[in-house]
């Protein structure tokens, strides 16, 4: 059956942006780094986060559930006692799709993942790999380089 207002003899062409799942989670990625078109701000241990409810509440079931319970025109702050640092860096996963943390800091960090239900747990294509550093510094110039990222499976 034809799209409303199409006739089955109509030529449908299909427009793909391609690389858009891409495309719009790196500019998710540079609001949230500018602190653009944010529109919730999650405290802990008195530091505060801000970040999109959208984007939070595709990735946290937690989250989601008490964002759906706060009235949208809500100015006040969603508090979530967790540790901060662990906050930050579940952040950066949710926005970058990595984060780097100490082999001591995993399982606390995984812990906190746990208890606001991150959804990229339950995922297969989640991976913890050891990774070198991927800066290094440039002796001639005396700056920081970035380099290839080599990681290997734990």
């Amino acid at each position: 059956m034809a799209p409303e207002g199409l006739k089955a003899s109509d030529n449908l062409l299909l427009v793909r942006w391609e690389h858009h799942e891409v495309e719009m989670l790196q500019q998710f990625c540079r609001y949230f780094a500018n602190n653009a078109f944010v529109d919730v701000t999650l405290w802990c241990q008195g530091r505060s986060f801000k970040a999109h409810r959208i984007l939070l509440s595709a990735c946290s079931e937690y989250l989601e559930r008490v964002l759906l319970e706060q009235p949208r025109s809500s100015v006040d702050p969603v508090m979530v006692v967790v540790h901060g640092v662990e906050l930050g860096h579940l952040l950066d996963l949710i926005y970058r799709g990595e984060v780097r943390v100490s082999a001591g800091e995993l399982p606390r960090f995984l812990e906190c993942a746990r208890i606001l239900g991150v959804r990229m747990l339950q995922s297969t294509a989640l991976r913890i790999c050891a990774a070198l550093a991927d800066t290094e510094a440039d002796p001639a110039e005396g700056q920081l380089v970035r380099s290839s990222t080599t990681e290997k499976q734990v």
